[in-house]
């Protein structure tokens, strides 16, 4: 019996140190702003912006971390990714193309309903097929996780109408300050960068729909987004 207990202690030791374990977000709260002058930004965008908190390059490198994570994690299971329209559709086909396995997708629309902080229209999400995550270990792909209220109706939605086996999160910014309380215990299973309370665009956020294709994580100057 003492050999058999013995065999069972080790296998549990060896299995819990095994267990894959994605790195944390790369901090950057506090990180001086870069000038536009230091990296190659289009004339259109250099005097809307207050400077460059990421590089491109820097969120190239990044997320090619966080594909290799994310590949780490399927292994052996079922994924299927749903990349969250528009901001995430960027960064979201970036990851994708990174992941060394076979990864079906499919992209989704979701409206939780507020202006600021006022409920002004009834919750929505197109283009979400429940029956399709039957059996499939879902990531959800978007491109802030900032009051989290989008990504947790969503989540919320695939563990209520849908017979899906896990659910996991990637995100390429989190911008802890601007949690709601309720969602704060909402984990981000893999995290790009985390950020100040910034108005950031760029590698697919925008400010009404401009802005998108700027390669760097840039800082919105406040009388732009203010108008």
């Amino acid at each position: 019996m003492t050999p058999n207990k013995l065999t069972f202690r080790n296998q549990f030791i060896i299995e819990l140190y095994c267990v894959f374990v994605p790195s944390k977000a790369i901090d950057t709260r506090g990180r001086k702003l870069l000038t536009t002058e230091q990296y190659d930004v289009p004339e259109c965008f250099l005097h809307d912006l207050e400077g460059i908190l990421i590089s491109g390059g820097e969120v190239k490198d990044r997320v090619i971390k966080q594909a290799k994570e994310i590949t780490e994690h399927f292994k052996g299971k079922n994924p299927y990714a749903l990349i969250v329209l528009k901001g995430a559709s960027i960064y979201g086909m970036d990851l994708i193309k990174r992941i060394r396995l076979q990864v079906p997708y499919d992209f989704v629309k979701v409206d939780a309903g507020y202006d600021g902080t006022t409920p002004v229209r009834e919750p929505s999400i197109t283009g979400l097929n429940y029956k399709i995550l039957e059996g499939k270990d879902v990531l959800i792909i978007e491109d802030i996780a900032d009051t989290k209220r989008t990504v947790n109706l969503l989540k919320t939605s695939i563990q209520s109408y849908s017979k899906a086996v896990s659910i996991s999160i990637a995100a390429l910014l989190l911008k802890p300050v601007r949690n709601l309380p309720e969602f704060k215990s909402l984990y981000i299973d893999f995290g790009g960068f985390t950020i100040d309370d910034h108005f950031v665009v760029g590698g697919g956020l925008d400010w009404r729909d401009l802005y998108r294709g700027l390669a760097h994580i840039s800082v919105l100057k406040k009388e732009i987004y203010s108008k």
